[in-house]
Formats: C-alpha cells, sequence, structure tokens
C-alpha cells in the first residue's frame, strides 16, 4: 500500500519522481476513472463552499452553472486536454498513453485541491492570501505537470514537455473557438 502523505509530498518536492512513481504503480482503467471522477466531485463541492462564501455577481456565466455543468464542463476540458496532450507528445516522439496521462493529471488535480482548499477558507480571512495562495497552486501546478508529461512521455527535456502543454492547449483553445461558432 502506497502512503499517500509520501506520495503527495513527493509530488511536492520531488515531482519527476512522484510521476515515474505513479506509473510504475500501472494503476488499472477502474481506478485511474474513479480517481477522475473523485477530483471532478472535490473540485464542485469546493466550487459550491466558495460561492456560499463569496457569491459571484449574476453578470457572470458561472453564477448560475450547476454543479452537475460544472463537472461535465471541467472533466471535459480536462479530457480534451488529456487527449491533445497524448497525441502532441507522441506525435513528438513520446510514449505516454491516454490512460498514463490522466492518471498523472487525476493525482496533481487531486493534490492542488488540497491546497484550494486551504485558499477556500482563507477566504473568510484574507481574499488577497486566498488569491496569492490560488495563484501560486497554479503556477507550482503547471511547473509539476511539465515533469509528469515529460516522464510519462520519456522525454528528456522539460521544454519538450512544454511544447506538448503548450500546443495541446493551443488545439483545445482553437476547438474550443470552432466548437463555439457551430
Amino acid at each position: 500500500m502506497t502512503d499517500l502523505k509520501a506520495l503527495v509530498a513527493e509530488t511536492i518536492f520531488s515531482p519527476a519522481t512522484a510521476g515515474k512513481r505513479l506509473l510504475d504503480m500501472q494503476l488499472g482503467r477502474q481506478a485511474i476513472v474513479s480517481m477522475f471522477a473523485l477530483s471532478l466531485v472535490v473540485a464542485a463541492i469546493l466550487e459550491i463552499v466558495q460561492r456560499l462564501i463569496v457569491p459571484l455577481p449574476e453578470e457572470f456565466m458561472a453564477a448560475g452553472v450547476s454543479p452537475v455543468t460544472f463537472i461535465l464542463i471541467v472533466g471535459g476540458m480536462q479530457l480534451a486536454i488529456v487527449a491533445a496532450m497524448t497525441g502532441v507528445g507522441r506525435w513528438l516522439g513520446g510514449r505516454a498513453g491516454m490512460l498514463d496521462l490522466l492518471g498523472l493529471q487525476s493525482w496533481l488535480t487531486l493534490v492542488s485541491l488540497m491546497f484550494q482548499t486551504v485558499a477556500v477558507l482563507l477566504l473568510i480571512v484574507s481574499p488577497l492570501l486566498a488569491g496569492l495562495l490560488n495563484l501560486a497552486v497554479v503556477i507550482y501546478g503547471f511547473y509539476v505537470a511539465l515533469h509528469f508529461v515529460n516522464v510519462a512521455h520519456g522525454f528528456e527535456s522539460l521544454m519538450k514537455s512544454f511544447g506538448v502543454v503548450a500546443m495541446s492547449a493551443c488545439s483545445v483553445a482553437m476547438m474550443l473557438l470552432i466548437l463555439s461558432g457551430i
């Protein structure tokens, strides 16, 4: 049995090692899909709590989004970016499968949600500190994601992983633009 505290610490302090360790576990499809679903449900719960603490103005489109719609939108976006990172990474000589990247992405999301839970609670005391913590989590999460992509695809360079992530983000953005025009 894996020590989750140690794996969380390793994800923070040695993301490449954590990524390799997660891949070495060879989690099955059911475990990865369950982890993905859990990350979406926890994210939706945090979104609800955050809206209770700081309600969104009615002008924002997200103000009226139900938790189910939130899960579908966030889940769809995560699946799209994982599929794009799989395709682009393979195009650049990588070897990761979609399940590998989905498992790593889901784990990173769960770790990030731990810190975002603290940020939501910080909203009560100091919205500025909560915002700064969220910003730090996003920036450092991007750094961890680069390591995860690097390990999953077997690249030797974080710059190649950055290229995969950047091209994947652009392809998903273009897909959204095309779909929004339909």
